[in-house]
């Protein structure tokens, strides 16, 4: 009974602390998780290897949600088509990274229309086709 109410204090703490850093990074309390939850998190095990082999950064988001750090292939994207969902957006990225392979900013010039098709409209992919094009040309 003594861990269970120490957890139940710690879990209440963080709630209403928001966030706690600990040297800068958050800290993520979570109660328990069910096998459920573990299962689907364990799920991403092999994608989380090939992502470690590739050197890309990643999480897992609770509860099970695998999130790779990807911030200037999004920016990429985004400037290049504002107007896009943050979960197309998000789709997108996901595929070209853990599909296609992509790991930075230059192999985006080597994307091609197949490897958009799915996600976005056809006007969509020429105009990010281009751009890539252009900007390794430049």
């Amino acid at each position: 009974m003594h861990h269970y109410k120490v957890r139940e204090l710690i879990l209440r703490l963080a709630r209403e602390r928001g966030q706690v850093l600990y040297k800068g990074l958050c800290i993520p309390f979570y109660p328990d998780v069910s096998a459920e939850v573990a299962n689907r998190r364990a799920a991403f095990n092999q994608v989380k290897a090939e992502l470690r082999g590739a050197g890309i950064e990643f999480g897992v988001l609770f509860p099970a949600r695998l999130r790779i750090n990807t911030e200037q292939i999004e920016q990429e994207i985004k400037r290049v088509l504002p107007e896009l969902d943050v979960n197309k957006l998000q789709d997108v990225v996901s595929h070209l990274c853990i599909v296609v392979g992509v790991q930075k900013t230059q192999d985006l010039a080597l994307v091609e229309v197949t490897d958009l098709q799915d996600f976005l409209f056809p006007i969509q992919c020429r105009k990010l086709l281009m751009d890539f094009k252009q900007r390794e040309h430049s």
